[in-house]
């Protein structure tokens, strides 16, 4: 019984441990739910609250995103069609802990209150990156709440 060249074995055995590798991540990814198996892209969705409008055909989320790999996170409101399937249902995005709440006024107006103290580090403070007045028929409206 002949050996093949010893670069043969070396790939295979290579292959088989990018194999292994592989699907161990895909296992993880699956696993976790993270959108990305690299630790500083991969990203977490907490639901905080979730409330109905009041004639059922919309859910709002009141959602905190972190990063798996670094400490720091943000609050985003998302707004889903109970009717339909709507592509991108994210509608705001908040650094640090800048949402406190979302409410329905009516069946298309959505209340979004906010934290608009101001803190000794700027980076503690409400930012907001997207601040929608719309999404589809739903009409946001932003309420700044100053915590005593």
């Amino acid at each position: 019984m002949r050996r093949g060249p010893k670069w043969i074995r070396r790939a295979l055995v290579c292959l088989v441990i990018t194999s292994i590798l592989v699907l161990a991540a895909l296992w993880v990814k699956v696993r976790l739910g993270m959108t990305s198996v690299n630790p500083f892209v991969a990203e977490t969705d907490t639901l905080m609250r979730e409330d109905k409008s009041p004639d059922g055909r919309y859910t709002s989320k009141l959602l905190y995103r972190y990063n798996m790999a670094i400490t720091y996170g943000f609050y985003h409101i998302g707004i889903q069609s109970n009717t339909s399937d709507e592509s991108d249902p994210d509608v705001i995005e908040v650094a640090d802990e800048g949402l406190s709440a979302q409410v329905w006024k009516d069946s298309r107006t959505l209340i979004v209150t906010y934290d608009a103290t101001k803190n000794k580090h700027p980076l503690d403070d409400t930012e907001f990156v997207k601040k929608p007045n719309a999404w589809g028929p739903i009409r946001i409206e932003y309420v700044p709440k100053i915590k005593k």
